[in-house]
């Protein structure tokens, strides 16, 4: 009750009123969580002294350091360096203080490509103070916190993040020495990945290529450059988006799971499409459809849901393939179908495809699903005729 006392408080930007009651809270732990989050608020609404003041008075090392190291973010952010360092130094210094019953449990979400694994007491301060250093410009500074570390494990997936910082800010070679340091091969085709994007966002689609080149899973080679091809195709470079897609779907064909390549093939096929090239498509379809059938076989025998007969089905209809569409329509069930019908039917007619979204309409044989399949047809149009920050916020 008191907890969501105070964090309205302080949404209510009424900081003052926000520490009083949180003060009341009775249990330490809670009551610093409490702290920490009125302090962020307070430095994000330009308190920056009164965010410091409140962050010291926090008991818990670890939450004293991650709130110390956000108000450094947030000073550095808002033009204030020496601030940031000031804080940073605090922040250091007081997560090195941690003590074993401050852990908290799990892992930093910040470690997507690090292994799950316990997490030593100071290192989620410290994975914050990582962070900060690396947003503000100090990715040196960001390593060598990173090698003071207690877990060993977290070390990668904090130096992909310092990586693609580096590669953000224009620093590509400090980001290929990051890089290099690291050990695990999923963090470093994280980091790989987020480099690749960095160049093209600046323009050079060669560095990004070349950058994708490096990387040795296949499942995230392909996935990179049929993303890469979709921003292509955006530009409206159609042709260089064909070529890349070409050499995805080779790649993609190195993969061994069909559960990992079908995904990849479809999208593939999708974007061909979107780049005017149907005929490529349907070649891509034509290695995708065995995949897509049997790992929807698989999820079934598992007693999984999937989602990979109905994207087979819009890109089958993308490229006016009724016939392979209705063959795997037929392979879902009764009561998934009519929905299956509807979301098909839907996404068809937003492109545009209005005739083409009719036709899957009349195909149903089933009142149900051409009912369904009709409202998805309208629910198209009206998706194509809404603006589009409408569209988001519903």
């Amino acid at each position: 009750m008191l907890s969501g006392i105070a964090l309205a408080q302080a949404r209510a930007s009424k900081f003052a009123d926000a520490v009083r009651t949180a003060s009341e809270i009775r249990d330490t732990g809670e009551r610093d969580q409490n702290f920490r989050w009125i302090a962020f608020q307070q430095a994000d609404a330009g308190d920056a002294q009164g965010a410091t003041q409140l962050a010291h008075t926090i008991k818990n090392a670890r939450y004293r350091a991650e709130t110390l190291a956000d108000i450094a973010s947030l000073r550095a952010e808002a033009g204030h360096p020496e601030e940031a360092r000031i804080r940073l130094q605090e922040a250091l210094a007081t997560a090195q203080q941690a003590l074993p019953d401050e852990s908290a449990e799990g892992r930093s979400s910040l470690l997507a490509c690090a292994p799950e694994a316990g997490t030593s007491s100071s290192d989620p301060a410290m994975e914050s103070i990582v962070v900060a250093q690396a947003v503000t410009g100090d990715p040196t500074g960001a390593l060598e916190t990173i090698g003071r570390m207690n877990d060993k494990t977290a070390r990668d997936g904090l130096i992909e993040r310092v990586a693609e910082y580096q590669a953000h800010a224009g620093d590509f070679a400090g980001a290929k020495s990051s890089i290099s340091a690291i050990s695990s091969d999923s963090c470093k085709t994280a980091a790989l990945h987020g480099v690749a994007m960095a160049h093209f966002e600046a323009g050079n689609l060669s560095a990004a290529l070349s950058t994708v080149s490096e990387m040795t899973n296949p499942e995230q080679k392909a996935s990179t450059l049929t993303y890469l091809a979709g921003q292509v195709v955006k530009q409206g470079t159609f042709n260089s988006a064909v070529e890349l897609l070409a050499r995805a779907r080779v790649i993609a064909a190195q993969i061994t799971s069909k559960q990992e390549r079908a995904p990849i093939l479809l999208q593939i096929a999708h974007i061909q499409v979107q780049a005017g090239s149907r005929d490529e498509a349907r070649k891509t379809l034509a290695q995708a459809v065995p995949d897509a059938l049997a790992a929807d076989e698989e999820d079934r025998n598992n007693h999984a849901w999937s989602s990979t007969l109905g994207s087979l089905i819009e890109r089958q209809l993308e490229i006016g393939d009724l016939d392979g569409a209705f063959v795997a329509l037929a392979r879902i069930d009764d009561r998934s179908r009519p929905y299956v019908v509807w979301n098909t039917a839907q996404e068809q007619s937003k492109t545009g495809d209005t005739q083409g979204a009719l036709a899957w309409a009349a195909r149903q044989a089933s009142p149900l699903d051409k009912a369904f399949a009709l409202v998805g047809v309208a629910q198209g149009i009206l998706d194509r005729l809404e603006p589009p920050n409408r569209q988001a916020g519903r």
